[in-house]
């Protein structure tokens, strides 16, 4: 899969979370009043709207990969995560919209056109927040929790005020609240492709065999690639692969290659097997390296255009 059809699939993605949370959100406005009161009304709405765009966008890691048991996995971590968030931030936006309310209380016109919508946007801006940063926390990577934290608040934000406003213009329209919640999901899904590629480090792309062309975004300080469904860039269909060949790491805003496994080359240079936490330095053609027999026990840092050779496998560490 190329960046661009990524970008694609999580456009779909962002769509499908919101067909899929309009409905629930049809339904407990329609049952609202049955509530015993506004704070159960409000976690509970916040919770089931964020559990459902949590759980569709947390299955993206998995559908990128083609792995069904990642996906599932990924689903149920954004299920939780979003519907954490989605309660929370309703909860933060009803606050906001009490506080402000009492300030402006005599200007009824203040609150019904501004107040509401602007500080129930603020809500949906939290509850991207938390779905964006949730498969981040799955993989326990602080960068892909910012980029994700960060393109899901600007999301949120933007695709919460169309609900909002959507809401104030056309009170009526079911329809038209359907149009807002696909548009929150495609901004959330924008928004975190564009923070997500200028947060990461580059791209790798499969030079050769069967999946010749996918690319991976190297967005997390630490990439695992082998042969293993745990990995990060899983290379089952390539021959000589162990199940966890490779990890590059980032160390000091640069990336470094460390091999686990033999058969592992950087620019035909064959790269040692060694634990991860050694000194590495990038290998160049002086008499220690011609006496080691052109091995280094690492590699790095990595510049693009470098190729890395897996078994059969050959990855360029590239720009875009």
């Amino acid at each position: 899969m190329t960046l661009f059809i990524r970008r694609i699939v999580l456009g779909v993605l962002g769509i499908a979370a919101g067909l899929v949370a309009w409905p629930f959100s049809e339904v407990m406005l329609n049952v609202q009043s049955g509530f015993p009161s506004l704070l159960a009304f409000t976690i509970l709405s916040g919770f089931g709207i964020g559990a459902l765009f949590g759980a569709v966008f947390g299955s993206a890691s998995g559908i990128f990969l083609g792995r069904t048991r990642r996906a599932a996995v990924g689903a149920a971590w954004g299920l939780l995560i979003g519907g954490a968030g989605g309660a929370t931030g309703f909860l933060i936006g009803q606050g906001v919209l009490l506080l402000i309310g009492e300030r402006f209380a005599a200007a009824a016109s203040v609150v019904h056109m501004a107040a509401l919508p602007l500080s129930r946007a603020l809500g949906w801006a939290v509850l991207g927040a938390f779905v964006g940063a949730a498969d981040g926390i799955r993989a326990r990577s602080g960068l892909r929790v910012r980029a994700g934290a960060a393109g899901g608040v600007l999301g949120g934000l933007a695709g919460g005020l169309a609900i909002e406003y959507g809401r104030v213009l056309l009170p009526l329209e079911p329809y038209a609240r359907l149009a807002a919640f696909v548009f929150l999901g495609l901004t959330i899904a924008l928004f975190f492709a564009l923070v997500e590629r200028r947060l990461s480090y580059g791209l790798m792309r499969l030079l050769a065999g069967p999946f010749k062309g996918t690319e991976y975004i190297i967005n997390q300080q630490r990439i695992t690639v082998g042969s293993g469904d745990e990995c990060d860039i899983v290379l089952s269909d390539y021959r000589g692969i162990a199940g966890r060949h490779v990890t590059v790491r980032e160390r000091g805003g640069e990336l470094f290659l460390f091999a686990h496994a033999p058969a592992v080359r950087l620019n035909d240079e064959e790269v040692r097997p060694v634990d991860s936490s050694a000194t590495v330095e990038r290998a160049r053609s002086d008499d220690e390296t011609q006496k080691d027999d052109r091995r280094i026990t690492g590699a790095g840092p990595l510049k693009y255009e470098d190729v890395i050779a897996i078994g059969s496998a050959k990855l360029l560490f590239m720009a875009e």
